[in-house]
């Protein structure tokens, strides 16, 4: 299974979730939509972009397209999804990729083609 990684899957690695780490350790050359791409960019620290942005490099990351545009505008009327999330399924769906993301409030498994691959532990 082809995946591509949403933004809360890159964000729990870098912040050294042990469970995260291990799932994405088992994945051969997940993806990344250009979204994910910059929501991890614009949310890190004073000092961290560059290493960060190096980092990203790993994972192949997948531009834009007429087809990703139209299959978003569907996303977006009949799921009511946020336009930066319905980008990202539509980057998924239109390459066959299954999203990997632990947002399971915005991308229930019912959309199909979405995969919850581990869930954080909640700190006391």
């Amino acid at each position: 299974m082809m995946l591509l990684l949403d933004t809360n899957i890159l964000i729990d690695v870098l912040r050294g979730e042990a469970v995260a780490l291990a799932w994405l350790e088992q994945q051969q050359q997940p993806h990344i939509s250009v979204i994910t791409w910059i929501e991890v960019l614009v949310g890190c620290r004073e000092g961290e972009t560059s290493r960060v942005h190096d980092w990203l490099e790993c994972f192949p990351r997948l531009p834009l397209d007429e087809a990703i545009a139209a299959e978003t505008v569907l996303l977006r009327q009949r799921h009511g999804l946020k336009i930066p999330d319905a980008i990202i399924l539509a980057t998924a769906r239109c390459g066959d990729f299954s999203l990997a993301t632990r947002n399971v409030k915005d991308f229930p498994l019912a959309l199909g083609g979405v995969v919850h691959p581990y869930r954080l532990e909640a700190t006391p």
